[in-house]
């Protein structure tokens, strides 16, 4: 049975082993995936702990620990199996309550390094819960504070007896020499486990399980349903929600932004928007190519979603984070899709949707064509009658629709007019106060006269239906906000926004009758803001050209590096004609007469090393029964000094005291060798002492 945390080493390992924990869990955190209930256990309890550890409270119940460890494992079990939680959610609370339960008892060293690989697993969940580049300080800092917790853990070890370093005039120079070996070796072996977790584990995810094994776990909260006094929290969210690059001079549109369009609602009950009964149209390609060992990727595939359109296009190269929704966004009038997907939905109304089973991070092509605020119109009237249908009791909108414009007016002058009276005589807000509204529409145009992008579309789209024009509400997103340093838009949260289209003159026309101001202003932003830029711009680039998003880009850059050395390689192996294979085998040869000069001493002391042990851990027992009985060895005391202190003391035990201290010191530091009868008789004298002391 191991002991407590005792000398000097032992707690300076423990402290090292919770900074380590720290460390792990505080990475967990800034994941920001982890749940309300372990973000709370982790804040409240691992203070406390430490606290109570570092004043020598916390208690020892192997059988509750044991439980509680096994109650765990339960919970994370039916999580998985019966509330369908996600996977790597799971793992994370699993490994954040294993932590906390190894802090919350008192440590031995088998605990300590229990400590250390639940750490060093939580790192790798963190890796998989969030690719964000600023993670590689976590890495960098966690790689340092491991090293160092190993090489405590090693030079703790109590192997070689506790009077050990006083009986040898080179301990320290041993000791010293140690921690240099020990922290170069654990530095270089975390380093390259670290580098590995980071870089390589999230690209095989990539390429085995298409992402199914990454983060983050809680998505960006775009829906596809629309309820009026329900849907304003997305705006207050300041998510990256997807980053576009642009070709061309980077200038999204002449208004100073641009639509990023997802789909087009055309059922209201006055509450509610939903896209209603759509067609589709699906686009199956056969996008596996085998891999060695067995293995599939997709391969990139060009999808046909509208006729090409003669003109300038706007093309744009989209990275999309974890969305809640399938839905694809694009500039309109989306043309074509280039994108690794076994397959897309298309659907009457302009809408694009990936398959059910890629709802993770993205990256894909599109090209749309300029001028696509117009877009052919409904091809039958089952459509045209879906968006001129009015909620119940609408007259009173209709009403106001005659005040705005006039019947005479043609279909265009009615919706310029209906748009520029919101715009004029509405504020946007998303501070909506007061009790829900039974009709939120009529609140927001007879009463409150406030309220976000949905309620302006709504209100203009009823409009022009009362007026006898089709009109729907189209979401996405607007882009406005460049990142100066990288050369891309950020589009987040708080970008998503509402239009209208309403169907006149033959062609589904854009308007966007939301007052809403452009936020950003590329030559007027603060040095704060230009740092987030910088760091956003690196987690742009790691994440999309480093893990495996743009293997393209991966496959170009080293192609491109390799054309410009191999010239360069050629001109010097010409030059030097060097016999390279004989100097390779040379050097081979070489390296193992030197593995073999530095390591066969060691092989042939190894059985003497071995046994050297066991006379050791024969002493240490001897002095584990005598401390009990409150007989305690001074740090500076001798082995021989001390068994002379406890002749008279204990006189009946001498004989056995004096006896194993012998046998340690003759086979430690002289050539005694323990054979099998005399490590028998050296067992008896420990029993035989145990007993008189303790009978």
């Amino acid at each position: 049975m191991e002991k407590p945390l005792t000398t000097i080493s032992e707690r300076l390992l423990a402290k090292s082993v919770w900074g380590l924990s720290a460390l792990s869990l505080a990475a967990l955190l800034l994941t920001r995936e982890l749940g309300i209930l372990t973000v709370t256990a982790v804040l409240t309890l691992s203070p406390v702990l430490y606290y109570f550890d570092l004043k020598g409270r916390l208690g020892r119940a192997r059988w509750l620990e044991n439980a509680l460890i096994l109650l765990n494992f339960a919970v994370a079990a039916g999580r998985f199996f019966y509330l369908k939680d996600s996977f790597l959610l799971i793992v994370a609370d699993f490994l954040v309550f294993f932590l906390l339960l190894k802090c919350g008892f008192k440590k031995e060293r088998g605990d300590c390094l229990q400590m250390i690989y639940l750490s060093f697993f939580a790192l790798v969940s963190c890796s998989t819960l969030s690719l964000d580049f600023t993670f590689l300080l976590s890495f960098i800092i966690y790689v340092l504070a491991l090293s160092w917790t190993l090489s405590i853990y090693v030079l703790s070890e109590p192997s070689d007896g506790a009077a050990a370093s006083t009986e040898s005039p080179d301990a320290p120079q041993k000791t010293l020499r140690r921690i240099r070996q020990n922290a170069g070796l654990t530095l270089a072996l975390a380093l390259v486990f670290a580098v590995g977790i980071f870089v390589f584990f999230p690209r095989f995810s990539l390429a085995v399980f298409q992402g199914a094994f990454l983060g983050p776990v809680h998505q960006s909260g775009f829906t596809e349903k629309v309820e009026l006094q329900k849907s304003g929290r997305i705006f207050k969210d300041s998510k990256v929600v997807m980053r576009v690059q642009i070709d061309g001079d980077g200038s999204p549109a002449g208004e100073g932004f641009l639509y990023l369009r997802g789909q087009a609602l055309s059922s209201f009950d006055g509450r509610a928007w939903t896209a209603g009964k759509r067609q589709e149209t699906r686009m199956d390609r056969n996008t596996y190519k085998t891999r060695a060992l067995k293995m599939s990727r997709l391969t990139e595939n060009r999808f046909q979603i509208s006729p090409p359109r003669e003109g300038p296009k706007i093309r744009q190269k989209i990275f999309l984070e974890s969305v809640d929704t399938s839905l694809l966004f694009a500039a309109p009038r989306l043309e074509s899709l280039t994108a690794k997907f076994p397959g897309i939905v298309v659907y009457d109304d302009g809408s694009v949707s990936r398959p059910a089973g890629f709802k993770g991070r993205a990256a894909y092509q599109a090209v749309s064509s300029r001028g696509g605020e117009q877009t052919p119109g409904p091809a039958d009237d089952e459509e045209i009658e879906r968006n001129l249908a009015v909620p119940q009791n609408s007259g009173k909108i209709a009403d106001l629709g005659g005040k705005i414009f006039s019947r005479r007016d043609s279909s265009i002058v009615k919706a310029r007019k209906i748009e520029r009276h919101l715009r004029e005589s509405y504020r946007y807000t998303l501070d909506l106060q007061g009790a829900i509204a039974e009709n939120p529409l009529e609140d927001f145009l007879f009463v409150s006269k406030e309220g976000h992008c949905e309620y302006f579309a709504s209100a203009m789209a009823l409009l022009l239906r009362t007026a006898g024009i089709p009109a729907r509400m189209a979401t996405g997103f607007l882009m406005d906000e460049m990142n100066t340093s990288g050369s891309y838009y950020i589009v987040r949260g708080e970008d998503a926004h509402a239009w209208v289209e309403g169907l006149v003159d033959g062609a589904w026309a854009r308007f966007d009758p939301t007052p809403r101001a452009t936020r950003f202003e590329a030559d007027n932003i603060s040095l704060w803001a230009r740092a987030r830029q910088e760091v956003d711009r690196l987690n742009f680039l790691w994440i999309y050209h480093v893990l495996g998003y743009d293997q393209e880009y991966q496959q170009r850059v080293a192609v491109k590096v390799a054309s410009k050395l191999d010239p360069d390689l050629t001109k010097i192996r010409s030059k030097l004609k060097f016999p390279w294979k004989k100097a390779l085998a040379v050097l081979g040869f070489a390296s193992l007469a030197m593995v073999f000069w530095k390591f066969m001493p060691r092989l042939e002391s190894s059985s003497k090393q071995g046994k050297t042990r066991a006379s050791a851990r024969f002493y240490k027992e001897m002095l584990d029964a005598l401390a009990k009985r409150g007989h305690l060895k001074a740090d500076g005391e001798t082995p021989n000094e001390f068994a002379m202190r406890i002749e008279p003391v204990i006189p009946g035990a001498s004989d056995d005291v004096k006896a194993i201290t012998d046998v340690f010191c003759n086979s430690r530091y002289g050539n005694l060798q323990l054979n099998s009868d005399r490590m028998s008789q050296i067992h008896e004298r420990v029993k035989t002492l145990k007993s008189n002391l303790f009978s």
